[in-house]
């Protein structure tokens, strides 16, 4: 049980009131304690996770604008704001300041959202006001912008060279990384009058390919495609049509593609995954699963492990052939993993709207999951009475979880022993960044509370002992 002192709002003023705050812990109590705060500053960073490089911390904000901090000591490098008006097509930092300056000062700025990226001294990132950056990674400068018809939330993809990213308006662009020149284009809207828009995920580029996924209307045959893309020119150079929702990107090892789908329909659920040839398009195998495949399989020598609905498993990239399953009635978000290990949250059980039975689900039955990655059996297992954490970073030989958006904990990768939990001031955005002792988390703003009115990014080092 905690006490919290809040600010409460009344007739236009504050006056702080005593309330008593139920925290009712999921894991068990760390066993020490041995992370300090190095730094905190006032960013309200959203969806946007932090990102290190070159002893800087770069972060999107909900206030429209991305900054740069010294991650040493957390002061700032340097603050752009996006703005919502700038011109169609690419252009300089003179002529789109100037417009910046009047789309700054608007009531409610466009939030990025997107994870910036950091390549050749520069800050690749999309803002929901539908424009894409690229900064000065020093100075915050404008290199150039391209806007374009929808939002961008997701992170961009850089190769040789080359800036590829997505946006709502249903575009894949290839930008030229330096000049901002538009390379190519991959149109996968919907024709007019049909109103299902087209989704694609962002390339995994290959060599000389760039490959991606593309969903189609419900109104056309195939269900998804997989595209081969000359990345210099976007000239496609072959395509593969399959039923099914493309579920996630496509990973590539060698001269092979996977390319995993669920079903789109029907009372049977599903997944397909599909082994392709990267230089022909032709399929070397297909692997048919009951379970429910929604991301992208990690690969870990000559291995793919898939996490899915109802549990996880593990088949031998070049044939296919199912090399172990951990199954049950068990629900599996996102993996992590070493070269050893596999790690996994899973909850287990109904879920239920009774608050004394669990009203944040299957809680008797949740926890975390070391799987040897050989043979798929546990090494450990953490319990939880709680399911609303997250798994959500592997470094530094610890993983670390987010439990209730209030608590990190951080457990010893190779035993699971607790090793120290830090009580964050807020509540935590479920982005996580960190290594080398480092942790980077952000919180969010809670106004009613006195000193939380905007949100913070909190810089953790872990002490020798940790």
């Amino acid at each position: 049980m905690r006490v919290a002192r809040i600010p409460v709002a009344s007739r236009g003023r504050r006056f702080v009131g005593i309330v008593v705050l139920f925290l009712v812990a999921g894991f068990a109590a760390a066993e020490s304690s041995s992370v300090e705060v190095r730094w905190q500053t006032e960013v309200d960073a959203g969806d946007s996770a932090p990102v290190v490089a070159s002893g800087a911390v770069y972060v999107g904000s909900r206030d429209g604008a991305v900054y740069a901090f010294d991650a040493d000591s957390g002061r700032r490098f340097w603050r752009f704001q996006t703005g919502d008006r700038l011109p169609d097509g690419t252009h300089g930092a003179e002529e789109a300041n100037a417009t910046i300056q009047s789309a700054a000062g608007r009531d409610q700025p466009s939030e990025v959202s997107a994870t910036p990226v950091v390549a050749e001294g520069s800050v690749y990132v999309g803002s929901e006001d539908t424009s894409f950056y690229s900064l000065n990674a020093l100075t915050g400068e404008l290199n150039w912008s391209r806007r374009t018809g929808g939002k961008i939330t997701d992170p961009a993809v850089v190769a040789e060279g080359v800036v590829y990213f997505v946006s709502h308006d249903g575009m894949l662009y290839a930008h030229d990384g330096e000049s901002g020149s538009d390379l190519w284009r991959l149109d996968t809207s919907a024709d007019p009058g049909d109103w299902v828009v087209r989704t694609t995920h962002l390339p995994v580029v290959h060599g000389r390919t760039a490959f991606t996924t593309v969903k189609l209307p419900a109104s056309e045959q195939s269900g998804s495609l997989l595209l081969a893309i000359d990345p210099e020119t976007g000239e496609e150079l072959w395509r593969l049509a399959v039923d099914g929702i493309a579920s996630a990107r496509p990973t590539v090892l060698g001269d092979t593609v996977l390319f995993p789908v669920f079903a789109a329909g029907g009372r049977e659920l599903g997944s397909s995954v599909y082994a392709v040839d990267v230089t022909s398009g032709a399929v070397r195998w297909r692997l048919d699963d009951p379970f429910v495949i929604a991301a992208s399989p990690m690969v870990l020598g000559n291995r793919a492990v898939f996490s899915a609905d109802k549990g996880v498993f593990a088949v031998n990239f070049e044939t296919g052939d199912e090399l172990w399953r951990f199954d049950g009635p068990v629900r599996s978000s996102r993996l992590l993993a070493d070269e050893r290990t596999v790690y996994v949250k899973t909850l287990r059980g109904v879920r239920t709207s009774d608050f004394f039975k669990g009203a944040f689900g299957a809680a008797k039955f949740s926890g975390i999951h070391a799987l040897d990655l050989a043979t798929g059996r546990k090494r450990w297992t953490v319990k939880s009475k709680r399911s609303d954490f997250w798994m959500q970073l592997l470094a530094d030989g610890q993983v670390y979880v987010l439990e209730i958006r209030r608590i990190l904990r951080a457990f010893d990768a190779a035993s699971g022993r607790k090793a120290w939990s830090y009580e964050i001031p807020g509540s935590a955005n479920r982005r996580l960044s960190g290594g080398g002792g480092m942790i980077l988390l952000t919180t969010r703003p809670e106004p009613w509370i006195e000193g939380r009115e905007r949100g913070k990014l909190i810089c953790l080092m872990r002490s020798p002992r940790g």
